[in-house]
C-alpha cells in the first residue's frame, strides 16, 4: 500500500502480517502461532483462539483401596473417640489419620476441619490434664504413660 506521506514504506513489503499500519516481526508472528494466537481485527492485541474444553475428569472411584484403607481406619478410630471423648490419645490418633489422609488422598481437603478441630479438642484435653497434674503436685516435664494398644492412627 502506497501512502502520500513521504517516507512511508508499504507495511505489507516483508514477512509478517500487519496490525494497523505496523509490521509484526517474523519471530512475533511464529510465536504466536506457535501458541495459537491471532490478533483480533479491533484491538491489535493478542488473542488465543479458543480451544476445546475438555470435560473434567471423573470423580474418584469409591472402590479405590487406598481411600477404603483410610476411610474404614478412620471410622473405627472415630467409634473409638466417641465412645471416649476425653481421651486425649484417641483424639490424636483420629486427627493424625484424618491429616494422613488428606496429605494421601488429594480430594480438596474434605477431612480437614474436623482434623483441625479434634486436634484443637486434643489440645484443650491434654492442657487440663497438665494443669491438674500441677494442682496435686505432680511433675509435669516428663512424659506420661505410653499411649493404649490400638490407638495408633496406622500401625
Amino acid at each position: 500500500v502506497k501512502t502520500n506521506q513521504p517516507n512511508t514504506k508499504d507495511v505489507r513489503n516483508g514477512a509478517g502480517k500487519t496490525a494497523g499500519n505496523k509490521k509484526i516481526p517474523k519471530e512475533v508472528e511464529d510465536y504466536m502461532r506457535k501458541n495459537g494466537m491471532t490478533l483480533t481485527n479491533n484491538q491489535n492485541q493478542p488473542q488465543r483462539q479458543q480451544q476445546q474444553q475438555k470435560p473434567p475428569p471423573p470423580p474418584p472411584q469409591q472402590t479405590d483401596p487406598t481411600r477404603q484403607h483410610y476411610d474404614n481406619q478412620i471410622a473405627k478410630l472415630r467409634t473409638s473417640f466417641h465412645a471416649s471423648p476425653n481421651d486425649e490419645y484417641k483424639a490424636l490418633a483420629l486427627a493424625d489419620a484424618l491429616r494422613a489422609r488428606d496429605l494421601a488422598i488429594h480430594d480438596g481437603g474434605s477431612a480437614q476441619n474436623e482434623c483441625i478441630e479434634i486436634y484443637h479438642k486434643a489440645l484443650q484435653l491434654i492442657h487440663v490434664k497438665k494443669e491438674n497434674m500441677k494442682q496435686l503436685g505432680q511433675n509435669t516435664n516428663v512424659a506420661s504413660a505410653q499411649a493404649p494398644a490400638g490407638t495408633q492412627a496406622f500401625g
